[in-house]
């Protein structure tokens, strides 16, 4: 499951122990405390034991990877966004990233999306629970690489890249997936109204 309860933070006061390690936020959360997970495969004579990988995945990969490793072909009309991530697990040389993207979604039906080390919030908050004493802006970016506990808003520095990933987002909601296939109807009012707020920042 992706993240921990909120009850971590009341275990952080008593114990010093931080259920979201050095990530922002928790379940609910389109900050990476509320997403990021570990992912551990065993797979003798396939993956090397102690071998890791930086790649971005997401759990909706799974579907294309197990088609890819019974050697299936998914219908064009589902696995919208679902990658096959079987060339990290055989350790195939890649000089692109397996996803141009990762999609992120909070309990509230805000949306983040994640290109290599850049991260857009379309929201302000964490798009989840309420943390009444934070204050961000009504777009959030992150350098994931410099700043992974999304602490510092770059929107307002590089606008180029919020435009970049807000244009991106609008790309997958036009057709339906983020993936290659045969485009899918997506009914996304509520992101629309996110990527307005987009529009917004350029006036």
């Amino acid at each position: 499951d992706n993240g921990p309860e909120r009850i971590m933070y009341n275990i952080f006061e008593k114990y010093g122990h931080d259920g979201s390690a050095q990530y922002r936020g928790c379940k609910r959360d389109n900050w990476d405390g509320g997403h990021r997970i570990p992912f551990f495969v065993r797979w003798p004579s396939v993956i090397p034991a102690g071998s890791k990988s930086e790649e971005v995945i997401c759990l909706t990969d799974l579907m294309a990877t197990a088609a890819a490793i019974t050697d299936q072909t998914l219908p064009g009309t589902v696995g919208e966004d679902s990658v096959s991530i079987l060339p990290v697990l055989t350790g195939a040389k890649l000089t692109t990233p397996l996803r141009e993207a990762v999609v992120h979604h909070s309990s509230k039906g805000f949306f983040a999306i994640r290109q290599g080390e850049w991260k857009l919030l379309l929201h302000d908050g964490s798009g989840g629970n309420k943390y009444p004493d934070v204050v961000t802006g009504d777009i959030q970016l992150y350098n994931m690489a410099a700043d992974e506990a999304e602490t510092t808003n770059l929107a307002e520095q590089h606008p180029e890249i919020v435009q970049r990933l807000a244009k991106l987002m609008k790309k997958y909601v036009l057709v339906g997936r983020s993936t290659t296939g045969v485009p899918q109807r997506n009914d996304a009012e509520d992101l629309w109204h996110q990527l307005r707020r987009v529009k917004r920042m350029e006036k």
